[in-house]
């Protein structure tokens, strides 16, 4: 069974994250991968994926950023502040120092912010490598002609007004999993006004630290992912600018993907056991390497 647990983040903020075992008589890999999430997509979402990694021998966790899930406040969400740089630098840096002090190599699967994330955390480089799916620059631009209307309502129109109504961005209405603090939804906008994302934002100083990032990176994008296309995460990419990218392109063959299909049983489970070949391939390669 998986085992709920927390994690104090630097600030003392305290966060849910469960921690899925290999079942018994499986042999352990020595790899643990974190499943850093996409945007208002509680841990839960993940739990088929972390069953069927850990059932390979390797440790899962997944976790929620503050605000959402397990890591929701007790009190008013209108009134509680953090942001996409703290989900990052923070949150996903906390669960990267978890695994770093619980042993043993550590594995990112990224799913859409999940991948900027990666870039954000300062242990990232002590990581074996992270492998993405659905990563791009959510630039309106990069997305199909009829995808456009839709998401520039939603940063115009629709995310104010809900944003005013409420004090945060209630995710049933705008079909989101979770609702969104209203810090996290003003930056999401902001950097997706950019055609390079955060790489675009003068105040993102961060982005240095993206650049000298050297871990390797597979990034998967589905051909009918209209919210990150395979262009948007190319443009997001190039920021990695060290980092050993293979960015590969799921055609349509594998069935309807979309945004959030690659962790959903079916056409999007089809390509999760090359996780379970890369990780032993990074383990392999890292055992192999002088040290």
């Amino acid at each position: 069974m998986p085992d709920e647990f927390r994690v104090n983040a630097a600030d003392g903020y305290d966060l849910g994250a469960t921690l899925y075992c290999p079942p018994a008589g499986t042999k352990p890999s020595g790899a643990r991968a974190i499943v850093a999430a996409a945007t208002g997509t509680p841990q839960r979402y993940y739990r088929k994926f972390a069953d069927v990694l850990a059932s390979q021998g390797h440790e899962v966790v997944t976790f929620d950023y503050r605000g959402i899930g397990a890591s929701r406040p007790a009190g008013a969400l209108r009134s509680f502040e953090t942001s996409f740089l703290q989900w990052g630098e923070v949150d996903f840096e906390a669960i990267l120092q978890w695994s770093k002090a619980a042993g043993g190599e550590t594995a990112v699967v990224g799913h859409s912010f999940g991948g900027h994330a990666f870039g954000m955390a300062p242990s990232a480089q002590e990581t074996l490598g992270a492998y993405l799916f659905g990563t791009g620059t959510g630039h309106h631009a990069a997305m199909p002609l009829s995808e456009q209307p839709k998401v520039l309502a939603l940063w115009n129109v629709v995310g104010p007004l809900l944003l005013a109504r409420f004090g945060y961005l209630p995710g049933r209405y705008v079909g989101l999993g979770e609702d969104l603090p209203a810090g996290v939804f003003h930056q999401w906008k902001r950097w997706t006004s950019h055609k390079r994302y955060f790489f675009d934002d003068p105040t993102a100083t961060f982005t240095e630290r993206v650049a000298r990032l050297d871990r390797p990176i597979v990034a998967v994008n589905a051909s009918d992912d209209r919210w990150a296309t395979p262009i948007s995460a190319a443009t997001l990419l190039q920021g990695y600018a060290s980092a050993q990218v293979d960015l590969r392109i799921a055609e349509a063959a594998i069935g309807a993907c979309g945004h959030m299909g690659y962790f959903r049983p079916g056409p999007g489970a089809t390509l999760w056991p090359d996780v379970n070949r890369w990780i032993h391939a990074l383990l392999a390669a890292k055992k192999a390497s002088p040290q």
